[in-house]
């Protein structure tokens, strides 16, 4: 959900933060990232589920995502050589990638459209379903016809 690369620190925390979830388990990530993945009126019901869910996630795969996220390249050039239209989704009260991070990875693209969703943090399809359909919907119906 990111263009950019981490930075040299942020990718130091992300490997340091997969250690630890070898040493102590898929909890330290859960109990961390929480509280960031939803806006701040999600239900309890919902934070406790995927509180679970990331908690019961098997450490190796965890750290081998802090792993890749940590050496993912910056896309922001990909994003522009894919000459075809980008539909990007953002939570309007996301702490993970803010709007303005999702407007650049629009822009960059030759077609880029943003959506933002009101009252969603990261998980826009968890916490608004409806919302991302709506908004998948409206760009494909206007997308040109396929040649064949």
């Amino acid at each position: 959900t990111r263009a950019q690369a981490d930075t040299e620190e942020g990718a130091r925390g992300r490997h340091a933060t997969a250690e630890r979830v070898l040493r102590e388990g898929s909890r330290v990530v859960a109990d961390d990232m929480v509280g960031k993945l939803f806006a701040p009126s999600a239900p309890e019901e919902l934070r406790a589920r995927w509180h679970a869910v990331m908690a019961a996630t098997p450490p190796e795969g965890v750290a081998a995502a802090l792993r890749a996220m940590a050496a993912r390249p910056d896309s922001f050039g990909t994003l522009d050589l894919l000459a075809r239209p980008v539909l990007v989704v953002a939570g309007e009260e996301d702490a993970i990638t803010s709007v303005e991070d999702a407007r650049r990875m629009a822009e960059a693209a030759e077609d880029g459209r943003l959506v933002t969703v009101p009252g969603a943090g990261h998980m826009v399809p968890v916490e608004r379903p409806d919302a991302l359909a709506d908004a998948l919907r409206r760009f494909l119906c206007g997308l040109p016809p396929l040649k064949r």
